[in-house]
């Protein structure tokens, strides 16, 4: 029992274990998480390594994998990694929505919009941020959200939003620095929209302007620069390049990138105010820096140009650059398309493979499941039996402690030659059946109880209960045969035997000991005997049977 008993406790301690190490793996998940969600912006690196050791099926909520979701686009937007890949990013979006998670909803809204521009949808790049603004009245991400939109609307080259959403900022800030970067973006906003006039009148008022920049500084610089590209469009060049030429020294400090810009824009002015030399000059000057021109975009418009003063000078349009241009332009659009197309497959890819083994680890956790639960049946089942088996000894211990108490009272009553319920009791213990008892539990101590019956009997033959009748009609002047007389289909086999014995003079724990039943069970019977006699309860059942059968004792 002792060992059973640890088997069961030791299995469910086992299935406690399955149930902690599962809880504390989610505890785990979420502390990894919010440790990567902390590192997204400072360690980005750190935090993709922390978030490929977490199993996004695996994670416990909606809220956690939304979550995972915009820490991973956070990443890798701070490392410059393309978000192609980050398709689940509107399932984020709508879960911080959902929550009211307005922090992680703002900044996965916009991820989502460069999502958007990164997979060519440029009609729906605004829409997350416009879901946004609808929702709030609050001043400062108001704010916010204009500022993201007008980036978004600038590198779409959707230039009527780009007008609409700096002229809002422009009306919401008394700060110089933001009044002069505004109203800069609105006047190129308003050029490339064909209201070249317009948008020169708008310089010319930034100049006059009290947030007008300091000349000589790198803000003046930038200024003049589109101020210049601003007179170009208007198709005023040379006014453009006196702008130009004053602000040279300044932009050439800043960089060596600010130079190559001012040198490709400086040969694009000097072709259109036709001063071809100056123009080869810059151009030259942008072929010695051919190295950091890793910009397709500005390699081709340089290509361009040089196209454009040729059929300038010639008056014949070079078709073979041009057509070398075209395929250059395909080849890498195509590129482009299928670089997008792997990073989709791999994608899928992984998804399907991170979706069998979520189905693998489930399993696997259904199997431990079952196998807990079998393991808890049995060692329950095993230590129910072994339970039920220390009872049934107990009981046999108990029952061999009864009948050695009775062996002792008839030995001693054959020294003291005491009534005749001792005499009934001896033969009992000599003629009963009493060995099934002891065979039922064959201890040490019952093995010795049988030794002593077996020597107190003298070698005479055995009798079965149908011997205890005559030996009460001996003894107590007919009792059986009254009791038959008198009640002749009254009683049951096992209550007419509970009866002889108390007629004997037996306890109720000797009657169960002899009969092989409990205690309670010789109690019930004893119920049962009193109702059929009409006898109260706790009435004497063998003085009311003695006058019942009074005067029937003669055959």
């Amino acid at each position: 029992m002792k060992y059973a008993s640890l088997r069961y406790l030791l299995c469910v301690f086992a299935a406690l274990i399955v149930l902690c190490v599962a809880a504390g793996c989610s505890a785990r998940s979420e502390s990894r998480l919010t440790q990567a969600e902390n590192l997204a912006f400072s360690k980005p690196e750190k935090t993709l390594s922390l978030l490929r050791e977490l199993d996004y099926e695996s994670l416990a909520s909606d809220t956690l994998r939304a979550r995972y979701i915009l820490t991973r686009a956070t990443a890798n937007v701070g490392l410059s990694n393309s978000i192609i890949t980050d398709t689940l990013l509107p399932k984020a979006v709508d879960i911080f929505k959902q929550n009211g998670d307005t922090a992680r909803w703002v900044l996965a809204a916009r991820l989502l919009s460069f999502y958007y521009y990164n997979v060519g949808e440029h009609d729906r790049i605004t829409a997350p941020v416009d879901s946004l603004m609808a929702a709030t009245t609050n001043p400062r991400m108001l704010w916010d959200l204009h500022c993201t939109r007008l980036e978004l609307s600038w590198i779409t080259q959707r230039f009527p939003d780009v007008l609409h959403d700096a002229e809002w900022l422009l009306r919401n800030t008394t700060k110089s620095e933001d009044q002069l970067k505004y109203a800069t973006m609105r006047m190129v906003a308003i050029a490339f929209m064909g209201r070249t006039e317009e948008a020169v009148s708008i310089g010319d008022s930034i100049m006059t302007s009290s947030y007008a920049p300091q000349p000589g500084t790198g803000e003046w610089g930038e200024f003049m620069c589109d101020y210049a590209e601003v007179l170009d469009m208007d198709g005023q060049p040379r006014q453009a390049l006196r702008r130009l030429d004053e602000v040279q020294d300044v932009i050439n400090s800043v960089g060596a990138d600010a130079r190559i810009s001012l040198a490709e824009q400086y040969a694009r002015i000097s072709a259109n105010a036709g001063d071809f030399e100056q123009s080869d000059r810059y151009l030259a000057l942008l072929d010695s820096a051919r190295t950091q021109l890793g910009n397709l975009e500005f390699t081709s418009g340089l290509n361009m140009l040089r196209m454009a003063i040729t059929f300038k000078r010639t008056g014949h349009f070079p078709s073979a650059d041009m057509h070398l241009l075209s395929k250059r332009l395909d080849f890498e659009f195509l590129r482009s398309s299928r670089s997008r197309e792997q990073a989709m497959n791999t994608v899928m890819e992984l998804d399907r493979r991170r979706s069998e083994l979520t189905q693998s680890r489930q399993r696997l956790w259904l199997f431990i499941l079952a196998l807990s639960v079998l393991l808890i049946i049995v060692a329950g089942g095993a230590a129910w039996i072994v339970m039920r088996r220390r009872r049934s000894l107990a009981e046999a211990e108990e029952r061999v402690e009864i009948l050695t108490s009775m062996l002792n009272s008839v030995q001693k009553a054959h020294a003291e030659k005491v009534d005749a319920s001792a005499k009934v009791k001896e033969l009992v213990l000599r003629h009963l059946g009493v060995l099934k008892s002891f065979a039922g539990a064959p201890t040490a101590q019952n093995m010795e109880a049988l030794r002593k019956l077996a020597a107190a009997s003298d070698g005479k033959t055995l009798v079965d209960w149908k011997s205890l009748a005559g030996m009460i009609d001996e003894l107590y002047d007919n009792f059986h045969a009254r009791l038959m007389k008198r009640f002749p289909d009254t009683f049951s086999e096992k209550e007419l035997r509970i009866i002889l014995l108390m007629r004997a003079g037996f306890s109720t724990k000797e009657i169960s000991v002899l009969t092989e039943q409990s205690s309670a069970t010789i109690y019930v019977r004893k119920s049962s005997i009193r109702k059929k006699l009409s006898a109260p309860e706790g009435g004497d059942i063998i003085a009311v049977i003695e006058e019942a059968t009074e005067g029937l004792g003669n055959h």
